[in-house]
C-alpha cells in the first residue's frame, strides 16, 4: 500500500484562512511555523502539516489530542539518526513530505518511503557535475536533448535522487554522485523502486520505496 497526495497551498495566502487552518495543527508545529520569516514558507509549512494530518487520519492516526468521539489513535513524530521523521506509535505506517513553490506533497506506505517535489528549474552544468552520477551527466550532455527538455530531466533526476536518500534515511550523508537513478530500481540490491510524475504543470514529483507497482498520485483540496 502506497499513497501519494499533492495539494496546492496558495489559498493559505488569505490571512483569515491561514489562522483558521493553523488551529488544526498540533501546538508544537504551530510554534515551529511561528519562527518562519517568509510568508511563503509559512504557507508551505502549514500546508505540509495539513496534508500530513489528512493522510494520517486515512490510516486511523492523528497528531492532535484526542477528543470525545474521535476514532483515530494519537501518534507522535520522532527523528532517526540522520534526522528523518518517523511515527512513534504508528504501526507499519511510514511517511515522507516535501514542498516546493505552490505545492506540498506527501507519501504514505507500509514500508520506508521517500518523496520529493520540485518546481522545474534551469539546468546548471556546475550543479550536475557536482551532484550527479557520470551516467546522469552524460544524459544531460547529449546534444539531441533541447534546452527545455534538459531543464525537466535535470529537475526530475534531482527529485529521484532526493527521494532515494530520503527513503533510506541517510540524507546528504550519502554522496549523490555515488548512485544513478536512470533506472527504476536503485540501491545495491535494487530493492528500492523509483516512480516519477511530471505534474502538477511546471513541477516534477518522484517517490522511492519498496513499492511493487506505480501508485496513483491524488490531489487533495485542503480548503475543505
Amino acid at each position: 500500500m502506497t499513497e501519494i497526495f499533492v495539494a496546492d497551498v496558495r489559498f493559505l495566502g488569505d490571512e483569515n484562512v491561514f489562522w483558521d487552518k493553523l488551529n488544526m495543527l498540533p501546538l508544537k508545529r504551530q510554534e515551529k511555523l511561528a519562527r518562519y520569516k517568509q510568508k511563503e514558507d509559512k504557507m508551505r509549512g502549514l500546508g505540509a502539516g495539513l496534508l500530513l494530518e489528512y493522510g494520517l487520519r486515512r490510516h486511523g492516526f492523528t497528531l492532535l489530542e484526542p477528543v470525545q468521539g474521535m476514532e483515530q489513535k494519537q501518534v507522535e513524530i520522532s527523528c532517526g539518526t540522520h534526522g528523518k521523521p518517523y511515527l512513534f506509535g504508528g504501526e507499519n505506517i511510514y511517511f515522507n513530505i516535501s514542498h516546493s513553490g505552490d505545492y506540498v506533497a506527501a507519501a504514505f506506505s507500509s514500508a520506508e518511503i521517500g518523496i520529493d517535489i520540485e518546481r522545474i528549474r534551469e539546468m546548471k552544468p556546475e550543479v550536475a557535475s557536482r551532484f550527479f552520477h557520470p551516467a546522469e551527466q552524460a544524459l544531460l550532455e547529449a546534444e539531441k536533448i533541447d534546452f527545455l527538455d534538459k531543464n525537466t530531466i535535470f529537475t526530475e533526476l534531482w527529485t529521484r535522487k532526493e527521494s532515494y536518500i530520503k527513503a533510506i534515511g541517510k540524507g546528504m550523508n550519502l554522496p549523490l554522485t555515488s548512485f544513478s537513478v536512470l533506472e527504476n530500481q536503485v540501491g545495491d540490491d535494487g530493492r528500492y523502486c523509483l516512480y516519477s510524475f511530471r505534474e502538477p504543470e511546471g513541477y516534477c514529483v518522484s517517490i522511492c520505496g519498496k513499492v511493487e507497482k506505480e501508485p496513483e498520485m491524488m490531489y487533495v483540496d485542503l480548503m475543505g
